[in-house]
């Protein structure tokens, strides 16, 4: 288990946070691509079921990718997850400011003032954020047995019926959604808190896929219009 009693500076407790917000960018950019998959069902029918052979293993990776990422985040037996990261924080948090005071310039270049300033209670922002993840507990707790019991090991009781075990430990879709912005939020809030800064995460996958879908029906189109072309002028 990771010390959360380790006394870092204010740059080495940022570092930190950000291998959080790595870790977390795999988990999000697998659910929205999942998620985008899922959405373009039903625009593009016709073009993913003629590549299901590829889709299907795809999603899959995909769900595994996004479950083992947020169990690993969630869940309090591994080493970096969020509760190690709220104590950390806690532990360190004569490191936040108190603060964040931002200068602007107007049209001349000369700074505006009085200055922005946000005030910063990193203590309140751990105890907010630990309430947000205690109203998922029960769902948390269900993808801890999932975990256990199918992702990171094969149990023989669900071997041969995992949707058993998915009825008997159920984690919604939109729980899954919600629990994946709260660690975002969460995150971004530690960072903004510390450094002023936040990340932003795209959906550059989810635009990939639907390029390709178009790719597929165009090409599928126009090869229907060549066919219709060529009998007509037989």
């Amino acid at each position: 288990m990771a010390s959360t009693n380790i006394k870092l500076t204010k740059d080495e407790l940022k570092n930190e946070i950000e291998l959080y917000l790595y870790d977390f960018k795999r988990i999000h950019d697998s659910f929205e691509i999942y998620k985008g998959i899922k959405k373009s069902a039903s625009e593009y029918s016709k073009e993913i079921n003629s590549i299901s052979q590829l889709i299907v293993p795809i999603l899959g990776s995909l769900q595994y990718t996004f479950l083992i990422g947020l169990a690993k985040m969630l869940l309090e037996d591994e080493d970096k997850n969020i509760q190690n990261l709220l104590t950390l924080c806690g532990y360190n948090k004569d490191v936040f400011p108190t603060e964040h005071r931002r200068q602007y310039l107007d049209d001349e270049g000369k700074i505006i003032i009085p200055p922005d300033i946000e005030k910063v209670n990193i203590q309140e922002d751990i105890k907010n954020i630990r309430i947000q993840l205690k109203i998922y507990k029960q769902a948390i707790n269900n993808l801890d047995t999932i975990r256990n019991k199918f992702l990171a090991h094969s149990d023989e009781e669900y071997y041969n019926n995992v949707s058993r075990l998915f009825k008997e430990n159920t984690i919604t879709y939109a729980e899954v959604e919600k629990l994946i912005k709260i660690i975002k939020d969460s995150l971004n809030t530690l960072i903004k808190d510390l450094a002023d800064t936040t990340w932003i995460f795209t959906k550059e996958g989810v635009e990939d896929f639907t390029y390709i879908c178009k790719a597929l029906k165009e090409n599928k189109e126009m090869h229907i219009k060549r066919l219709k072309g060529g009998k007509n002028n037989e």
